[in-house]
């Protein structure tokens, strides 16, 4: 259904101090374009867009009055080398660092994916493998991220501290045993709800952070009161002023999960309070 109206898509810009009526930026898009982020002093943007049927395909361009695409406004994460095996990747869950130096994404992972009976959670979908890679705007070259390359457990979602000195992301152990054919993955369509799939398919993920150290990073280690705690842990975000973290936390899965709730944690780990902005139903993506 969604592939059917791209075009009734609209974006738009939104002054958070004001009452305005939002503008509308970008719309009449023929291709899906998604999960997007601006650098730290406003000057660049990335988007998720899907170019020339490659659904790896990222804009990186310079914020201007009026943005005309090009080629050269584009990467691709399936420029990034992967086994033979292996799917083509999304760039899952990538990220434009604060200066807008650098991108960070999953790379060679396989996902779970199902369509579920159930019109208000109509999806289940997590990564079962993958690992981090990062990308240079400026010398334009692609590389694992030490720390978060290894393939015995699934990495993903990362997010950059504002000095872009750590990332903080979701790792769990890896599911492909979740897949009838790993070399033919496909999106499922059951005849199940949210609840069931839960049951039939768990995965719990808990958060970690690593030093970037300019692409050299280092030992990932748990973050205290976000791992181990037999829930699952994700969507990691840091304040702006680096001292917390807020966080997606949900008894199992990695988004659209009835359960999941905000928390903050310091960003040393330590005690995860749950948030008072918490509805009653369903609370996820905290965005920087």
């Amino acid at each position: 259904m969604g592939k059917k109206h791209f075009k009734k898509m609209k974006w738009r810009l939104a002054d958070i101090s004001s009452y305005e009526e939002p503008a509308v930026v970008m719309e009449n898009l023929p291709v899906c374009a998604s999960c997007h982020l601006f650098s730290k002093d406003g000057e660049w943007m990335s988007m998720e867009m899907n170019f020339r049927g490659d659904s790896g395909a990222h804009l990186i361009t310079k914020v201007r009055e009026t943005i005309n695409l090009s080629e050269r406004d584009f990467i691709s994460w399936n420029d990034f080398p992967k086994p033979e095996i292996l799917p083509k990747t999304r760039g899952l869950f990538a990220k434009m660092s604060p200066s807008g130096e650098y991108m960070v994404s999953t790379v060679h992972e396989i996902s779970y994916a199902a369509v579920t009976n159930d019109h208000a959670f109509s999806q289940l979908f997590f990564p079962t493998y993958g690992v981090l890679a990062w990308y240079s705007t400026d010398k334009k070259r692609f590389a694992l991220l030490p720390g978060a390359d290894d393939y015995d457990v699934v990495h993903t979602d990362p997010s950059w501290s504002w000095d872009e000195k750590k990332i903080v992301f979701s790792r769990a152990e890896t599911k492909n045993q979740y897949h009838d054919d790993i070399a033919n993955i496909r999106t499922h369509v059951e005849d199940a709800d949210i609840h069931q799939l839960n049951a039939r398919f768990p995965i719990q993920f808990d958060l970690y952070q690593v030093p970037f150290n300019k692409g050299e990073g280092g030992m990932a280690v748990p973050v205290r009161g976000a791992s181990r705690n037999g829930m699952s842990n994700y969507f990691p975000r840091y304040s702006p002023d680096g001292r917390w973290i807020v966080f997606t936390q949900s008894r199992t899965g990695i988004m659209l999960q009835p359960d999941s709730k905000l928390f903050i944690i310091p960003a040393r780990g330590g005690e995860a309070r749950r948030m008072q902005c918490n509805r009653a139903l369903f609370n996820s993506y905290p965005h920087r």
